[in-house]
């Protein structure tokens, strides 16, 4: 499968991340919201969607890393 890279993890990025993982693609999710990228470090999406909620935790155990960054200006 593809890497896939998805920038905006926001109601159109973050469903279609999940999607492409689903999939079986390698995906990578940017997002430079802050406050996004802590609510998926607590495991959770940063809004609600109950369909791409299922999906969302069937990815779970996959994920190998959440982290954040955020350039010094």
């Amino acid at each position: 499968m593809s890497k896939i890279c998805v920038f905006g993890q926001g109601y159109i990025g973050l469903p279609t991340a999940i999607l492409f993982a689903n999939s079986g693609h390698e995906v990578v999710g940017i997002d430079v919201n802050k406050r996004t990228i802590d609510t998926f470090k607590e495991v959770k999406m940063p809004f609600e969607e109950k369909v791409f909620r299922n999906y969302w935790t069937a990815l779970l155990p996959e994920n190998k890393e959440l982290t954040s960054y955020q350039r010094k200006r």
